[in-house]
C-alpha cells in the first residue's frame, strides 16, 4: 500500500465562472453559480436528495425526499424535479416537479441518484410504499420510472414494488442498467434469511419486470451493508459498509471495516479489496468510481494517516496473480483537507481527474468555520509520483459554532454543507447542491466551470 498525494494545484484546470451579487471565501478568485435556489421547506421543490443527472440538452434531474404535492403521512412523500437551462445561455433557470408521489401504490421517499436510460426516460428508487400490508403498512419500496416526455409530458410507472414475500427488504441508492435494459441495485436487509443485505436484478419479463438476487451478504467475510454499485461494461462494481474482517471500527457496531467487491453480471463474485481501518481507510462510502483500465476510486469516512477524517483510495487490478492492490491518493485531514462527512462520492473528469465535494472541514471551530468545498484530484505525471489534491471552491455559509446542529432557517447565500457528488452537465461544467443555504436556507443548485 502506498500514500502517494499532496496539495499542489491541479493541473489542466481552467476557472471560467460567472459571480453573482454575493461575497463568498474562493480560491484563486473562484466563484460558484447558483442556477437555483429551492423554496422554503415545504413546498413543490424542497430541499434535495440525490446527485443529479443531465441529460445532453443541458437539462438536470433530481429527487428530493422531502418535498411534493402529497403528505407521507406528516410530512411531503417526495418528488422527481427537473432543472431547465435558459434558453440562448442568459437568463434564470426554471424548476419544475415531474411528479408528486403519493405514498400509495407509486412508493415514496426517492432516494439516490436518478439515471437517465437511452430513450430518455427517468429511473430511480423510492425507498417506502409500494405494496402495504398489516406487517408493512407503509410498504417496502418501489422502483419508478417516468417515460420519456410526449409533447412535454411523461407518464410514470411502477416497474417493481418490493414486498415482505421478496428474498430482499428495503432497496437503497438508485439502479445501474446494462445494454440488455436489466437494472442492478442494493438492498440493505434479507427478510427472508441471516443476511444483511444484496445486489439483486430487475429483467424484463413480459412487459413487466422479474427480480432475483445476483449476490447476497449472508456473513461478515465478503461484507455486511452494500450500499452503492456503478456499472462498468458487464462488470459491477460496490461498497459494503462494513464487514470483510474483524477488525472493529469506529463508525461500525459490525465487526469488519468494510470492502470493495465485483460482481459480473452474471453472477461471479469476489471481494477485490478488505480495509483495514489504518492509512488505507475504513467506512467505505458512495458510488465507486471506475476509468477505463478498471481502476476503482473509492472514499472511506473513517481512518486514514491523520485517523479521523477518510481517505481517498484508488483499488488496482491485477497485474500477476488474483490480488487487487491499493494505492492511498489522499488522506482527509478535517481541516484545509476536509472530511468525507455525508458528501461521500466523486465524478471523473477528462485525463483521469476526480471530482468531489467534501461536507465541511473543522466546522465546530468558531474561528475557522468550514462550510464545505468542492475538490479535484489530479493524477501525476510520472507514474508513482503524488497526486494533486486541491480546493476549487470555499462555501461562505457560517457553522454559528455548531455543525451539528442545522434548520432550515439557517442561510448562506452561496450554499452550505454540500451534500452529494458533483455531476458533469451543460458547457462542461461540474454541477451539484447543497444541503442548507441559499436565499431560502434549504440549499442551491450550483455550477462550477472546471476544464
Amino acid at each position: 500500500m502506498q500514500a502517494i498525494f499532496s496539495t499542489r494545484r491541479c493541473a489542466g484546470l481552467t476557472l471560467g465562472l460567472v459571480s453573482l451579487a454575493f461575497s463568498a471565501t474562493a480560491v484563486a478568485a473562484a466563484k460558484d453559480k447558483i442556477r437555483y435556489t429551492f423554496p422554503v421547506w415545504p413546498t413543490q421543490t424542497g430541499t434535495y436528495g440525490g446527485p443529479l443527472a443531465a441529460d445532453p440538452s443541458g437539462n438536470l434531474y433530481g429527487t428530493s425526499d422531502s418535498a411534493g404535492a402529497h403528505t407521507c403521512p406528516d410530512a411531503p412523500c417526495g418528488a422527481v424535479v427537473e432543472y431547465t437551462p435558459p434558453t440562448g445561455g442568459s437568463g434564470a433557470w426554471q424548476s419544475r416537479v415531474l411528479y408528486s408521489f403519493t405514498g400509495g401504490a407509486d412508493g415514496a421517499y426517492p432516494t439516490g441518484r436518478v439515471l437517465i436510460d437511452p430513450s430518455g426516460a427517468l429511473i430511480g428508487v423510492a425507498i417506502s410504499g409500494g405494496v402495504e400490508t398489516e406487517q408493512e403498512p407503509y410498504g417496502l419500496g418501489t422502483v419508478w420510472r417516468l417515460s420519456p416526455p410526449v409533447n412535454g409530458t411523461r407518464s410514470f410507472s411502477v416497474l417493481y414494488a418490493f414486498q415482505l414475500t421478496d428474498p430482499i427488504d428495503t432497496p437503497f441508492d438508485g439502479v445501474a442498467e446494462d445494454a440488455s435494459g436489466n437494472l442492478y441495485g442494493v438492498a440493505e436487509a434479507l427478510t427472508q434469511a441471516a443476511g444483511t443485505g444484496a445486489v439483486y436484478t430487475l429483467k424484463p419479463d413480459n412487459g413487466a419486470y422479474a427480480m432475483s438476487i445476483l449476490h447476497a451478504f449472508v456473513n461478515y467475510s465478503d461484507g455486511t451493508a452494500p450500499t452503492n454499485l456503478t456499472l462498468s461494461g458487464t462488470t459491477l462494481y460496490g461498497i459494503t459498509l462494513a464487514g470483510g474482517g474483524n477488525v472493529q471500527c469506529e463508525n461500525n457496531s459490525d465487526p469488519g471495516c468494510g470492502t470493495v467487491f465485483s460482481l459480473s453480471t452474471s453472477g461471479t463474485f469476489k471481494v477485490i479489496y478488505t480495509f483495514t481501518g489504518a492509512n488505507d481507510g475504513g467506512d467505505p462510502v458512495g458510488d465507486p468510481v471506475v476509468d477505463a483500465s478498471q481502476n476503482v476510486y473509492v472514499q472511506t469516512a473513517w481512518g486514514g494517516a491523520n485517523t479521523y477524517f477518510g481517505t481517498i483510495d484508488q483499488v488496482t487490478p491485477p497485474v500477476h496473480g488474483n490480488n487487487w492492490g491499493l494505492n492511498v491518493l489522499y488522506t482527509y485531514d478535517g481541516f484545509e483537507g476536509g472530511t468525507v462527512g455525508l458528501s461521500p462520492g466523486m465524478t471523473l473528469g477528462g485525463n483521469g481527474v476526480l471530482y468531489g465535494t467534501t461536507y465541511m472541514g473543522d466546522g465546530d471551530n468558531g474561528e475557522n468555520p468550514r462550510n464545505g468545498d468542492i475538490w479535484c484530484l489530479t493524477p501525476p505525471a510520472r507514474h508513482g509520483s503524488a497526486w494533486s489534491w486541491k480546493p476549487l471552491y470555499l462555501f461562505e455559509g457560517s457553522c454559528g459554532g455548531d455543525c451539528g446542529a442545522r434548520s432550515p432557517s439557517h442561510s448562506a447565500m452561496d450554499g452550505d454543507l454540500p451534500a452529494v457528488p458533483p455531476t458533469f452537465g451543460l458547457g462542461g461544467a461540474l454541477y451539484g447542491t447543497t444541503n442548507f443555504g441559499g436565499k431560502n436556507g434549504n440549499g442551491i443548485v450550483w455550477s462550477l466551470k472546471v476544464k
